[in-house]
């Protein structure tokens, strides 16, 4: 948990909520957000527990945590667990209002919103606007650009939502693609303007020679996000 940080707790709380919700749909507990709003006034809890919650099958349910678990770690190369909590909820509550508004206002059925696709979606998203060529192995088809990766992903997503949920996607997708570059007030009340970092030429040469030693991985997430400014610059 501690090397995987806000995506490991994701992963942890998704399983665990979906495996409750399993058990309580047995006793007429519904955890998901209605799309009426009558509704969502009798089952208030539901704005609580639907952001985490997943579509009630499993093999959705393992296939979705996989995915982010194996690409959304990325991620934390380049932003930090709070910006990463902050862009999942803001993707499931905004999708989630774009929905419920609409079916107010033009009278869709009742559907049940699961949050936890569209947050993963979104999470998914950032990391391939932020690091899109970067070549993932694959068994069988070799190294893949990750852009190509999560587009595939999307369009299963998409396939696998139903055609009121195309809002929820399409709030996501915008999330996920202008979220990672713009602003924010972290958790800390400390404000997070992106900049760039400043460094030395001696500071490259040392980040390299840790590459060439003990690999990317090993590197800090101060060094990393200075090799991706400088990486940026010779562009």
């Amino acid at each position: 948990i501690r090397t995987r940080g806000s995506i490991a707790y994701l992963v942890l709380f998704q399983a665990g909520l979906w495996l409750i919700a399993f058990l309580l749909q047995f006793v007429g507990i519904n955890l998901a957000l209605p799309s009426d709003i009558n509704m969502i006034l009798k089952q208030p809890w539901t704005i609580i527990t639907f952001p985490l919650l997943s579509i009630p099958s499993i093999l959705f349910v393992v296939f979705d945590l996989m995915w982010l678990y194996g690409i959304g770690f990325l991620l934390r190369d380049y932003r930090s667990d709070k910006f990463i909590l902050y862009l999942y909820f803001i993707s499931v509550y905004a999708s989630a209002a774009v929905l419920v508004i609409a079916s107010e206002l033009f009278g869709f059925p009742t559907i049940y919103i699961y949050g936890a696709p569209i947050g993963n979606l979104a999470i998914l998203v950032a990391t391939a606007r932020l690091i899109p060529n970067l070549k993932i192995p694959l068994f069988l088809f070799g190294n893949i650009p990750l852009k190509w990766i999560v587009a595939v992903y999307v369009i299963l997503q998409t396939l696998s939502i139903g055609r009121y949920g195309l809002l929820m996607i399409g709030v996501a997708l915008l999330v996920g693609l202008l979220g990672v570059n713009i602003p924010y007030y972290n958790f800390s009340f400390e404000f997070n303007k992106n900049k760039p970092v400043s460094f030395t030429e001696e500071e490259i040469d040392n980040i390299l020679e840790k590459i060439s030693k003990y690999g990317y991985d090993k590197l800090s997430r101060k060094e990393k996000r200075i090799l991706e400014e400088y990486s940026k610059r010779q562009k």
